[in-house]
């Protein structure tokens, strides 16, 4: 279950299809209302800050299968052979950019302006968050040469950042981060990595 950011709706996921019968189910917490949309089957990852779209993936149904489920009703496979894995999403503040990463290593951009885009990443990723600012996203895992990192890529090309003196941002953490949010105020990320808690300072 993920809230919209006013908290006006929340959206509910399931774990099959059930052959088409079962999918999205969207609550109006103000009152009694439920919506069920069968052609969204699938866990909740994603709502965008504006509320226009969510994005759904069904890890449980083969073939695997990302939606974006716009929020006036309509539902559109992401690409038609499907994304494997995909296990988190992020939108980055301005609605026009999501980033989805996956369990087998693969990192898909989507965009309201531009063509799906995919980056191999090295290594399965558990969780992403955007920096508020909207510059960078903070990828848990996802870095070839550490299963066990926070990867930082820029917004606008989906690429791995690197700072002055062009070293790849990466920060390698105990243990996977099954969770990772940035700081509303913009002074940090937070990394959850069971029983630890990693503060990452951009």
């Amino acid at each position: 279950m993920v809230f919209e950011p006013q908290g006006t709706k929340a959206y509910l996921g399931t774990e099959s299809g059930a052959l088409g019968t079962k999918g999205l189910q969207v609550l109006t917490v103000s009152g009694t209302s439920v919506s069920q949309f069968a052609s969204a089957p699938g866990k909740v990852l994603a709502v965008s800050p504006d509320d226009s779209k969510v994005i759904v993936s069904d890890t449980f149904d083969q073939p695997n299968q990302v939606y974006i489920f716009a929020t006036s009703g309509s539902t559109a496979p992401l690409i038609p052979t499907g994304i494997t894995g995909a296990v988190a999403a992020a939108f980055s503040a301005d609605n026009l950019k999501a980033f989805i990463v996956t369990n087998t290593g693969n990192l898909y951009v989507y965009s309201t302006l531009d063509a799906l885009q995919t980056f191999p990443m090295g290594n399965p990723a558990s969780d992403v968050t955007f920096f508020p600012q909207g510059s960078f996203a903070y990828i848990a895992g996802g870095d070839p040469s550490s299963p066990s990192a926070v990867t930082v890529r820029r917004t606008c090309d989906g690429t791995v950042a690197e700072n002055a003196v062009f070293t790849p941002q990466t920060l390698v953490t105990p243990g996977l981060p099954s969770f990772i949010r940035a700081l509303p105020n913009g002074t940090g990320i937070v990394a959850v990595d069971s029983p630890g808690i990693d503060l990452i300072t951009p």
